[in-house]
């Protein structure tokens, strides 16, 4: 019995990384006729990480997680 890889189109996403300077390219990726979701954004190992690569986010996510631990609101 040969088990194959399959893809959740739900949980996939692609993220195009770009710098102040670099242009964004229009990008659309399809697999087996269908499109794959962008994203700006998501959490990998714990780190919020954005597609300009800055910490922006991150620390916002992390903000809003500890001033409900303290029970504070910003």
């Amino acid at each position: 019995m040969v088990q194959r890889l399959t893809m959740n189109f739900d949980k996939i996403r692609i993220m195009q990384f770009t710098t102040k300077i670099s242009p964004q390219i229009d990008l659309d990726i399809n697999y087996t006729n269908k499109l794959i979701s962008k994203a700006n954004d998501t959490k990998f190992l714990g780190i919020y990480i954005d597609s300009t690569f800055s910490w922006k986010f991150h620390i916002e996510q992390i903000t809003h997680k500890l001033s409900a631990a303290i029970s504070v609101t910003i």
